[in-house]
Order: structure tokens, then sequence, then C-alpha cells
């Protein structure tokens, strides 16, 4: 159920996942190490999903792949033959990362909303009007959050 749930409000939140009557959609991962993988996921069998702090590609055959969320660094979904929508990690926006105390804003003056949410999908911090430069994050426990600031989604991990 909470992987349901989880699921829910990742569609909810990043709008251009949605993979509903498309043909299949590439994955494309660029890692901090500079490598880069592309998974092809069925969109009327497979599914691509956030359990801990890792990112799970199942193709919908019984096979699937775990990919750890430390070592991404860009996701891109490009979905055949619909066009190609990309969500980027941007680290200048955020930081520092990983944190510990305080998870700074850049450029906040034109930031309307904040949520940070755990990758159970429950929303751990919100603010709708008027956010901080900087979020106390000390109480959130060690490891990856996602943090959606107005329409983008940045990772950050809590140590």
């Amino acid at each position: 159920m909470k992987k349901l749930k989880f699921l829910l409000v990742m569609f909810a939140i990043i709008p251009v996942i949605s993979l509903m009557g498309q043909a299949e959609t590439d994955v494309s991962i660029t890692f901090y190490d500079g490598s880069e993988a592309v998974y092809t996921v069925d969109t009327e069998n497979g599914s691509l999903y956030f359990e801990d702090n890792n990112m799970v590609v199942s193709y919908g055959d019984g096979l699937s792949e775990t990919i750890s969320l430390a070592g991404i660094r860009n996701i891109r979904f490009e979905t055949v033959p619909f066009g190609i929508e990309t969500i980027e990690v941007q680290e200048n926006r955020i930081y520092p990362n990983p944190v510990s105390t305080s998870l700074y804003i850049s450029d906040i003056e034109t930031v309307s909303s904040v949520t940070i949410f755990s990758l159970n999908g429950h929303i751990v911090y919100k603010s709708d009007h008027n956010p901080q430069s900087s979020i106390d994050v000390s109480f959130l426990q060690r490891g990856m959050y996602l943090i959606k600031i107005d329409e983008n989604i940045f990772k950050f991990c809590k140590q």
C-alpha cells in the first residue's frame, strides 16, 4: 500500500512521468561518475517507482533493475513517439547537498511554494506562502529526499 501511495504522489508531482497510452518510455540516467544508462519501459506492463533510496525500473516481464538514487545526477524521460520531457537535478538551486541542519534555496524571491517529500511519499515539510531561503531539516532522518520548489523537483541527501 505504501508503494502505491508513493506512486500516486510521485505521478501527481512529476506530471512528465505520466506514461499512460504510450508505447514505451526511455529513461536515460546520467550518473555522478559521468557514465550513462538507458532503460526502456513498456508503458502498458512496466513501471518506474521509488523504494527506499532506490529507483526501480520494472520491465513488466518479471525483470526489474534497482538503481541507487545517491549516484544519479540527471534523469531524462523520452516517450516514443510523442516527444521529450526532462527532469534535471540542478545542484545549484539547493545547497549544501548533502545537508545536516539547514538547506538553502537560491533565488528564493522567485519561489512561491516549497514541499519536501520522503521517498515513501510522505510530505515532511510544506510552505505555500513566502518560503524562507533556509529550511531547518535537522528533524529529518538520514536518507534521500525530494524537494519540490514551485514546479521543479530536486533530490537531496540528509546526513
